[in-house]
């Protein structure tokens, strides 16, 4: 994917977001679980976050997800064990023994 794809594909997640974060924040202001200047200094806070991390974020994260890939064990951990995604039910052979 491209630069300028991804970009394209972030944005047009991140347009949706902003309405429901409004939304969210003015609802809690009418609930009254918030002051509106607590809700105000949150989203500025958040905004400032993002673009920070967007900024200088994303390379450390890129390069620390290339270094994990590399490595079989890490490698599990972002992807998942997808073969054994099964419950276990308590039992006999449960490593938990039962309290009387």
């Amino acid at each position: 994917m491209s630069t300028a794809s991804q970009r394209r594909h972030t944005a047009s997640r991140a347009v949706p977001a902003i309405p429901l974060a409004a939304l969210i924040g003015v609802s809690r202001v009418l609930v009254g679980i918030h002051y509106f200047h607590d809700v105000l200094a949150g989203a500025l806070v958040g905004t400032t976050m993002v673009i920070i991390l967007a900024w200088w974020g994303t390379p450390p994260v890129g390069k620390g997800i290339a270094i994990a890939r590399g490595h079989p064990f890490l490698e599990r951990l972002l992807m998942g064990n997808r073969t054994h995604h099964r419950a276990v039910k308590p039992g006999p052979t449960s490593l938990h023994p039962r309290l009387p």
